[in-house]
């Protein structure tokens, strides 16, 4: 993991990161390169950028650069790590963006959008800077490019005045969209944030019950994404070994396990068989 940003300047009427971590700020382009030639020579396979908030790196670097510019200094390098994103806005999400995983086979064809609400009520309410059809824009774009493109999405349950029509718009709207998996959180006051003097609480029962429901959904949904990638090959990152199997991650980020013999920390072809666990169980694939 590489943190290339920290801090946020967006203000989001349920978030504290602001007030306890401070305004956006960014690792120059040239610290980043050098962080990353580093962590090549150590060994590793694999990098995932992280920040507070992505896609607002660089912004207040000067001159300024987009988090776009410098995912394309970085693929200039030719480097052969795998490169993994942290979790991404929808309002940073661009056409320019989703085409360099078409360009740069070491981008890893998986995205986390956090999304927060499926209804524009609450998008609005929580000081989100996108819309709902945006949000459906990029993911049907997405895979239509790239059947097997992962992605997830981060879900606040039970925001202040979330009424049960923007709940089900939520559920809705991840049942219908080819999402591969969710994060659900319970909403909770956090002291200082205008949500905590929002009025509307929603009942800590009403909110179990709303995530119970979206797990049993993201558990749907799970199972189906792992259904369209079995009799697959896919590049599996060897990470450690659990319980007698040998335990890493697909390049769409899906948990593989394998019995036979192999190393930690290598890249290797393994096809996909069976549900297995948490992800699926696979094999060596020794083919051409």
């Amino acid at each position: 993991y590489l943190k290339i940003q920290d801090g946020c300047d967006a203000f989001c009427s349920y978030c504290i990161v602001p007030y306890a971590r401070g305004r956006a700020r960014s690792l120059s382009p040239e610290e980043v390169i050098k962080h990353i030639y580093y962590l090549q020579n150590q060994g590793f396979k694999e990098l995932v950028f992280c920040g507070i908030h992505l896609g607002e790196y660089g912004k207040d670097l000067f001159p300024p650069i987009s988090f776009l510019s410098l995912l394309k200094l970085v693929k200039d390098q030719g480097l052969d790590l795998r490169i993994r994103l942290s979790s991404m806005n929808p309002a940073e999400i661009n056409y320019q963006f989703i085409e360099l995983f078409e360009n740069w086979p070491n981008l890893c064809p998986h995205l986390h959008i956090s999304l927060q609400s499926g209804s524009e009520n609450i998008l609005q309410k929580m000081g989100r800077p996108y819309t709902v059809d945006k949000f459906k824009e990029i993911v049907l774009d997405l895979k239509y490019r790239f059947p097997y493109f992962a992605i997830g999405v981060d879900i606040i349950v039970g925001f202040p005045g979330e009424a049960e029509r923007d709940f089900l718009q939520t559920y809705n709207l991840i049942k219908e969209m080819p999402v591969s998996y969710c994060h659900i959180f319970s909403y909770s006051d956090r002291p200082g944030t205008k949500s905590a003097k929002m009025k509307e609480k929603v009942p800590l029962e009403i909110i179990k019950k709303r995530v119970k429901a979206l797990r049993q959904l993201d558990k749907n949904k799970r199972a189906q994404f792992f259904k369209e990638n079995m009799g697959r090959t896919v590049q599996v990152l060897i990470e450690q070994k659990v319980d007698g199997f040998f335990k890493g991650h697909s390049e769409n980020y899906i948990s593989v396990y394998m019995e036979e013999k192999t190393e930690i920390n290598q890249i290797i072809a393994v096809k996909l068989i069976d549900y297995f666990h948490d992800g699926v169980y696979g094999k060596i694939h020794r083919g051409k």
